[in-house]
C-alpha cells in the first residue's frame, strides 16, 4: 500500500525483510538517494506468529496521512483502527471496537473537504457510515439496527453537489443514501 504526505512517499514495507513484518515505512523524495525508512512500528505484539500492523488504505488529509493499522496483536486483521501520520510519529485516531482483538475495521476511507468518511464496526450498531475531521469521530447512521449493520461489502463513498453518497442496506435492501 503506498500513500503520500507532502514529500514523503508512505509504503506498507519491512525493515527485516520478512514478508509478515510489514510497518510504516517513509521514503523522502526530497534525498532520493536515501532508503527507506522505519516510520512507526505501530503493532508492539511480541508472541509467535505474525507481528505486523500492516498499515493499508492512505489517504491524506489537512497535512496529515490517515489509514488502517493493526496494533497489538499477533494476526493482521485484529485490532485494525484508524490511524494517523503527521511526518514524525503514528497516533490512533479511533479504537471504533473496544476490547481484546475486536476490531472496527475501518474501509472505503475517503476525504471529502476537510472530512473522512469511512464504514467501521463499533461492536454494537455494525458496520455504519462515520466521519473525522482528526479530533473527533462520530457515527453518521445506524440504518440496520443490530450487530449487522448496514454495509455489505465495501461500498463506495463520493460527494457530488455539496452532499455525501453511499449505498447500504435499508428497509427494502440495497439503497442508495445521500447526507
Amino acid at each position: 500500500s503506498l500513500g503520500a504526505l507532502g514529500s514523503e512517499l508512505l509504503i506498507t514495507g519491512s525493515v527485516t525483510g520478512n514478508i509478515f513484518d510489514r510497518e510504516l515505512m517513509v521514503w523522502d523524495s526530497a534525498d532520493p538517494s536515501t532508503p527507506a525508512s522505519l516510520g512507526a512500528n505501530i503493532n508492539t505484539y511480541s508472541g509467535s506468529g505474525d507481528g505486523s500492523s500492516f498499515p493499508i488504505g492512505y489517504v491524506t488529509r489537512c497535512g496529515e496521512s490517515y489509514f488502517t493499522a493493526s496494533a497489538g496483536f499477533d494476526f493482521i486483521l485484529e485490532n485494525r483502527e484508524l490511524w494517523k501520520w503527521d511526518g514524525f510519529e503514528a497516533s490512533l485516531v479511533k479504537d471504533f471496537y473496544t476490547g481484546g482483538t475486536n476490531a472496527g475495521r475501518p474501509q472505503s476511507i475517503t476525504v471529502i473537504g476537510d472530512e473522512i468518511y469511512m464504514f467501521a464496526n463499533d461492536g454494537v450498531t455494525g458496520q455504519e457510515l462515520w466521519r473525522t475531521k482528526g479530533s473527533e469521530t462520530v457515527r453518521l447512521t445506524d440504518l440496520r439496527s443490530g450487530v449487522d449493520g448496514s454495509v455489505s461489502g465495501s461500498p463506495g463513498i463520493m460527494s457530488w453537489n455539496n452532499q455525501i453518497f453511499t449505498a447500504m442496506w435499508g428497509p427494502t435492501g440495497i439503497e442508495l443514501y445521500a447526507y
